[in-house]
């Protein structure tokens, strides 16, 4: 969005707030600066703003359609827009909100996000792989857990538990067909999980998320964090990528 699409979307949360006293005019600075790192976009119609979203789909970003446009799926389009974006450029592996304002909270899980602590909202970025044809099938079982269960041992219900479909490629290695990315925001600690891998029935990993055994069995983590999965190395790799 340009400065004078800014200017335009400004004057009708102005305007909104003048006349309802609701909308995101309190946020001005935020829009301005969203817009000042190109993480500000917008659909407009016949020229004047009717939905933007700033920030992009993260904790401190937010969308709103003008009042007299809602319905028409413009917030859909525009969030689409931005979960299109990034599995294009596999910049993030998962997207991680906060529903704002809290009755918004219909509309993001028609769009595939999974509630969690009250407000708070995630959606997995998919990402598939194409399996060779001619290749060994393998039974692969990836679960996780809270921490606690390195230290009593105690196997709980785990928090996700995949089943993907994977095959051993020429090297030795597991490629899945699709990615399984690490979530555990419902116990506000990302980091505190433990991955269970198993490959036919046999353990490969248990251990934390975050730990080098992870890393070298192929977990890997994107630029905002979020850990994932797409091919398992057999044997585990010597040498652990750099995780920055």
């Amino acid at each position: 969005m340009d400065t004078r699409e800014c200017t335009l979307l400004l004057g009708w949360l102005e305007h909104e707030a003048e006349t309802s006293g609701s909308g995101f005019y309190s946020r001005k600075l935020e829009i301005q600066r969203a817009q000042d790192n190109g993480a500000l976009w917008g659909l407009f119609e016949k020229g004047h703003p009717v939905a933007f979203l700033a920030n992009g789909l993260r904790k401190d970003g937010f969308l709103e359609v003008r009042p007299d446009r809602r319905g028409q799926g413009y917030g859909r389009k525009l969030v689409q827009h931005r979960i299109d974006a990034v599995i294009a450029n596999d910049s993030c592996c998962l997207l991680d909100i906060e529903c704002v304002p809290p009755d918004s909270i219909p509309f993001w899980q028609r769009l595939g996000f999974e509630l969690y602590n009250g407000s708070f909202a995630f959606k997995r970025v998919p990402r598939r792989f194409s399996l060779p044809g001619v290749a060994e099938v393998v039974q692969v079982r990836v679960r996780s857990f809270p921490d606690f269960v390195l230290q009593t041992g105690e196997l709980v219900e785990p928090l996700d538990d995949f089943r993907p479909d994977a095959v051993v490629l020429p090297d030795g290695d597991i490629q899945l067909a699709e990615r399984i990315v690490f979530f555990a925001g419902q116990l506000n600690r990302r980091y505190d999980l433990i991955v269970k891998l198993e490959a036919d029935g046999k353990e490969r990993v248990f251990a934390r998320l975050t730990s080098d055994a992870a890393y070298a069995a192929g977990v890997r983590d994107d630029a905002h964090g979020n850990h994932y999965l797409d091919r398992i190395s057999v044997p585990p790799l010597s040498d652990v990528p750099s995780r920055r």
